[in-house]
Order: structure tokens, then sequence, then C-alpha cells
């Protein structure tokens, strides 16, 4: 399991210029494009590997795809702990907090606590979907070494 805060755009900049020592290994941009601070956060924490994913709304059809191949290939292996952020830190990132934790009730506690009462009936059927197909997979990509 992925150890993985979300936060929304603006809480990532101010996190990640405003402090010298994080404890994240990656920092993941779920944007269509990364913000202006995103070049300056890189040469600051050059000790943290900074990912941009975009993936697409969470209402839209496509975004289970998108969620479903992030989760397999694009968020590096042993990668946690994570930061994760997107415009809100809501839905895009609810969903993906909800997929790296274990077990159904699990998953839809952390949507929910996300998402708050925000929280969506499609990204939770999604979540708890993809969580089974995931669950495996989650286990096998934390099996190495730190």
């Amino acid at each position: 399991m992925t150890p993985l805060k979300t936060v929304s755009e603006f809480q990532a900049a101010f996190i990640l210029q405003g402090q010298d020592e994080l404890p994240w290994r990656t920092v993941v941009c779920a944007r269509r494009q990364v913000p202006v601070w995103w070049n300056l956060a890189k040469q600051k924490h050059q000790h943290i590997e900074f990912v941009h994913a975009p993936l697409c709304a969470s209402k839209e059809p496509r975004f289970a795809a998108n969620l479903w191949r992030f989760m397999r290939g694009t968020l590096p292996r042993c990668a946690g702990p994570v930061l994760f952020f997107c415009s809100e830190g809501r839905h895009r990132s609810g969903a993906v907090a909800a997929l790296t934790q274990c077990g159904w009730l699990l998953a839809t506690i952390a949507y929910l606590q996300h998402a708050g009462f925000r929280a969506r009936a499609k990204e939770l059927t999604l979540v708890l979907l993809l969580e089974r197909k995931l669950r495996k997979i989650n286990t096998d990509k934390c099996d190495c070494k730190r």
C-alpha cells in the first residue's frame, strides 16, 4: 500500500514552495498542464521524483481507463509516500487515494473523506469496482525494499 496525501493545487504550491524538508518521495500532478511553480519546485527538491500524470475529470467516461493506467504503470514502484494533487483535491485525488487503500470499506471511507459532502455516486461506484482489480496490483507493487 502506497502512503498517499492528496491536496489541492494551491495547497501543493504552498507546501512545495514553503518547506525545505518534505516527507514525500514522489509528487504527482494530475492537472492537464503543470502549474507555473512546478519547475521551481523540482529544482528545489531534487531528491523527490516529480510525475505529471494528467487525468481527465472524474465525471468523464475515460476517467476509469486513465486511472487504471495511472495506478498500474505511471505511479512508480515503491513511490510512497506520495503527495498527489489536482485542481481541488477532491474527486480525482479522492478516487486515487481510495484506490491506494486496502479493502472496500477503507476505499469507501478514503473517498468520502477526500470528497466530503460533494462525493459523487459515480466515483464511489468506480472506486469500489477498481479496488477489487487493483488489490493484487497494489500488494505486488509494494513488495520492493525501501
